[in-house]
């Protein structure tokens, strides 16, 4: 464990890994924050980027709340994805964040595969629909690395509330268990 501000971490030290995973502060998406979101200095989500161009783990997992898939955020939203979809294009000094967006989306675009590069995709996921007993709903971000050769989809949930409704009036087994 490490004290101190992650801005001010070097990923090199650790040396290659297969997971990067992480939960970046939320306030800067939150209903109740001041949704700030780039321009607020909690955002976090420029670290974990980091993170994963350094590390060039085989996989990552990003969570954070369902706020950050509201319109507001949307064009923010798309910014993230392209920067995990292609790590390698960082960001210029003194470059704006729009003018970095256009130069992620011409790599996005062109179909060229050269430098690090990940295939992600996105889904707001309930715990409650995987078996947690909580509404929580939850924005994830999944990326496997392009070399890695992984066809991979969010499971299927697992619970409902009609499964537990048959369970507990139909069935009867939620009163068995």
């Amino acid at each position: 464990m490490i004290e101190g501000d992650v801005r001010d971490l070097s990923y090199a030290d650790f040396g290659p890994v297969d997971l990067v995973a992480g939960g970046p502060p939320c306030q800067p998406f939150s209903i109740g924050g001041k949704h700030g979101s780039l321009e607020d200095e909690r955002d976090m989500i420029p670290e974990f980027i980091r993170a994963v161009r350094e590390c060039r783990p085989r996989a990552f997992i990003m969570e954070n709340v369902k706020g950050l898939k509201r319109r507001a955020f949307h064009d923010y939203l798309t910014y993230v994805q392209l920067q995990l979809r292609h790590p390698s294009v960082a960001r210029k000094d003194g470059e704006s964040w729009r003018s970095h967006r256009e130069r992620l989306e011409d790599r996005h675009t062109s179909g060229s595969e050269s430098g690090l590069a990940y295939n992600v995709v996105t889904r707001v996921l309930n715990a409650a629909d995987y078996g947690v007993p909580q509404h929580r709903e939850r924005v994830f971000i999944v990326g496997f690395r392009s070399d890695v050769g992984i066809d991979w989809h969010f499971p299927e949930p697992t619970h409902s509330l009609d499964r537990l409704m048959f369970e507990q009036w139909v069935s009867g087994e939620y009163w068995e268990r």
